[in-house]
């Protein structure tokens, strides 16, 4: 399988990516991307913002320098791509992915960690979508995986335990 133009990481995230997938499960991608020079040197060029595809097959792409600067803040989405299984990559996923202990800091994920937990928190009790299950997973998931970033400097993906 080829990586579409300019696309140099594209990893499994989701139920999948977690072990927790059922037959009526979605597939749930992130991937990261860059810019052509030529259009960057456009004088209508504006920087693109993160780009989501919705269906049966939801993708959350970000253009390399945003995809880095959620990185080194912290967020919990762009550190798990580091780290989730790898759909598709090239030699520039992979030098991406081994950024990992040079882009995040203890401090601003653990911000960035509790933040997102609490928006989910906020989710499962507001039973937002008639899913409160998959809020309350990804909450207990996400604290889960910053105690484990503090104490070891790397966290899980796939959270399903082997029967």
């Amino acid at each position: 399988m080829t990586l579409a133009p300019h696309t140099i990481l594209k990893v499994w995230v989701g139920s999948h990516a977690h072990g927790l997938a059922t037959a009526a499960s979605d597939h749930d991608y992130r991937s990261v991307f860059v810019i052509p020079t030529d259009a960057i040197f456009k004088l209508d060029f504006k920087q693109p913002s993160t780009q989501w595809t919705k269906g049966q097959t939801d993708e959350t792409a970000w253009e390399v320098v945003t995809f880095l600067s959620l990185a080194t803040q912290g967020h919990p989405l762009a550190l798990e791509t580091l780290w989730a299984p790898v759909e598709q990559s090239n030699i520039w996923g992979q030098r991406l992915r081994s950024l990992f202990p040079d882009v995040w800091s203890s401090e601003k994920s653990f911000d960035a960690f509790v933040k997102y937990a609490n928006n989910q928190r906020k989710k499962f009790l507001e039973k937002k979508d008639g899913r409160p299950e998959k809020y309350a997973a990804a909450y207990l998931r996400v604290l889960h995986n910053l105690c484990e970033l503090l104490e070891i400097d790397t966290f899980t993906v796939h959270i399903a335990q082997e029967k």
